[in-house]
């Protein structure tokens, strides 16, 4: 998965949230200098916290 594609499905996902203004560049920024596998790693990381945090209704641990 490219940067470009991360931060468009980041960004499309807040693009409601008030204060994302620039969100897919900010993304773009943040995993320009990982690797791959470190790219998909956060990613992985981010949609199991999402997940987590839907199934569980609140973010609250």
């Amino acid at each position: 998965m490219s940067v470009n594609e991360i931060a468009a499905r980041r960004s499309t996902a807040r693009r409601s949230t008030p204060g994302c203004r620039g969100g897919a560049r900010a993304w773009r920024v943040a995993l320009e200098p990982l690797t791959p596998a470190e790219r998909r790693l956060f990613v992985d990381t981010m949609l199991t916290y999402e997940r987590a945090v839907t199934e569980d209704g609140s973010d609250e641990g």
